[in-house]
């Protein structure tokens, strides 16, 4: 017994751990966000791979430690390619990056082989064997952190969970000019003038300009309260500051939920509105819109909020079981797939898009940042300006300058990369400039003037990261820009900051109450890691 304990711990078992480590590591940096059903199957595909490869490499290296020494340089190279293409400086050819990341693969195996000799690999089976046991458990630990603290509350539901059969009926309005049709349209990360022209030396005036000759007000120096979407969504629709997770959800789902069912929906439903929210991909359907759309190659898709997995029978359900079971984590696809994300970051990104392609048919919806789902969602937000209703709709585009997914002739790209190049992206911004312009002047013209437009992006530009003097990420620099009719007499103030928005807009068009709330930027340490691990920053980056 001693003899096969002895032999196991000296068995190469490193090989299969660097398999999997990048999958936990991913899957970690993304909790909440994937498709969890994809993460076992992937483990259990990289497990059998290594097997296989392992056993079928005996033909060429017999010395099983030899064998494992290679296998893990070509499983780190296949599973580690793609994340450093898009980690450290995505050079202009994926293809050149894939090729040259193999060659030096290639030539530090051929180097090791030349100078170790056999004796070697057998005395480093066992500290591989340890350093990569305890980098396998950091990803573990993290998992079981987070899996932890997403059910460390046991509140009961709010109440922005019942569906919209639970409230006082309101008879619907008309789109007129006491009920003008209010877009709400959200532009990723789209940056403020000054940040176009300090860090990519861009004047982006012309546009601004535009929008103010059709009527815009166009704020300078506007700033996002938090420098990532579902923080930054929620606070703009609620109209306040997110320091806790008071529910029994997830803490991301929580956020989505907020940013489903805000405060804002909410006042605008009581107000006879119809409530549109197009989906984007990232966020969720909501129990109290009107219509829930999505968009695929086969055309739109109506979902139907109540069939999904927070019905009001199932949080009834939750808030009535004991305080163990209450936590209820929404089964919704609009968490991303973990394979395809796993392709993307391994050394198969140059053909994940392809992959992706083939999975699709005409009613799958497109992936959250294809150029298709925002040339859809614009085409179909020209038919909401036509309908004789008071709307109100979301619009969350992801696809634009920070994705460069097109270029400034609205062509489709044939990868829309994290991080694209200097010029790819402002050649996206130019065409988006262009395509919003056209989409304003449909709205205004269809609803004779009788439109809010609320045009503002959730957080500032990512494609090259402002930083604090001790290398924190912040990107609070925003453009905002708001088109009211001028019987409301509406005016921002400044410095602004998006948390007051809406409180602005209503409290001039309805003539309501709503606070203003006090200007604050907070930053999230490890993002959505631990989401409520926050930083008031303001002191440091408000533009007074």
């Amino acid at each position: 017994m001693n003899t096969i304990l002895s032999r196991a711990r000296r068995f190469p078992v490193y090989v299969w751990f660097i398999g999997v480590f990048p999958i936990l590591h991913l899957y970690s940096a993304n909790y909440g966000l994937v498709l969890e059903s994809e993460v076992a199957p992937t483990i259990l595909g990289m497990l059998l791979a290594t097997t296989l490869l392992f056993g079928a490499a005996t033909r060429w290296i017999r010395n099983p430690h030899k064998r494992a020494f290679y296998l893990g340089i070509l499983f780190m190279v296949f599973s580690l390619s793609g994340h450093g293409y898009i980690s450290l400086f995505m050079p202009r050819s994926l293809l050149i990056w894939n090729v040259a990341t193999v060659a030096m693969a290639i030539a530090f195996a051929f180097v090791c082989n030349k100078r170790f000799p056999p004796s070697v690999y057998p005395k480093l089976t066992t500290p591989l064997n340890l350093a990569t046991g305890v980098l396998l458990a950091l990803p573990i630990a993290t998992l079981a952190t987070s899996y932890a603290s997403t059910r460390a509350a046991t509140h009961a539901i709010a109440n922005y969970t019942i569906p919209s059969a639970n409230r006082l009926p309101v008879a619907k309005a008309q789109n007129s000019p006491s009920r003008p049709d209010i877009y709400y349209i959200i532009p990723d990360g789209y940056p403020s003038d000054d940040w176009l022209r300090t860090a990519m030396s861009f004047d982006n005036t012309a546009f601004s300009q535009a929008l103010e000759e059709r009527g815009f007000v166009v704020v300078d120096g506007a700033q996002s309260n938090y420098g990532k979407t579902l923080f930054s969504l929620a606070s703009t629709l609620n109209m306040r500051y997110y320091a806790n997770n008071p529910t029994a959800y997830t803490d991301l789902d929580f956020l989505r939920l907020e940013i489903a069912n805000s405060e804002i929906a909410q006042f605008l439903l009581q107000q006879g509105y119809t409530y549109i929210n197009l989906l984007s991909g990232y966020l969720i359907p909501s129990p109290i819109a009107d219509i829930n759309l999505d968009f695929a190659p086969g055309g739109t898709i109506e979902i139907n909020a109540q069939q999904l997995g927070y019905s009001a029978g199932v949080i009834r359900k939750a808030q009535t079981e004991s305080p163990s079971k209450v936590l209820r984590e929404l089964d919704h696809f609009y968490k991303q797939s973990f394979i395809s994300l796993y392709f993307r970051t391994s050394i198969l990104r140059q053909i994940s898009a392809r992959l992706e392609k083939l999975k699709l048919n005409e009613s799958t919806p497109y992936w959250p940042s294809a150029p298709e789902r925002f040339h859809d969602t614009i085409e179909y937000v020209e038919t909401i300006a036509a309908m004789p209703e008071a709307t109100f709709t979301l619009i969350h585009l992801l696809s634009h300058g920070i994705g460069a997914g097109f270029d400034q002739d609205g062509n489709s790209l044939p990868e829309a990369n994290a991080q694209p190049d200097h010029e790819s992206y402002l050649a996206a911004v130019q065409f988006f400039n262009s395509r919003m312009l056209q989409l304003f002047d449909l709205i205004l013209r269809e609803s004779n003037g009788h439109a809010v437009i609320i045009f503002q992006a959730d957080h500032g530009s990512t494609f090259k990261d402002k930083r604090s003097a001790d290398g924190r990420f912040v990107h609070f620099d925003i453009y905002a820009a708001y088109f009211v009719p001028a019987s409301f007499g509406f005016s921002a103030p400044r410095p602004f900051t998006a948390v007051n928005s809406f409180p602005l807009v209503l409290n001039s068009v309805f003539e309501s109450d709503f606070e203003l709330k006090e200007n604050r930027l907070i930053e999230l340490e490890l993002g959505y890691k631990t989401p409520f691990q926050q930083r008031d920053v303001t002191e440091e980056f408000f533009h007074e």
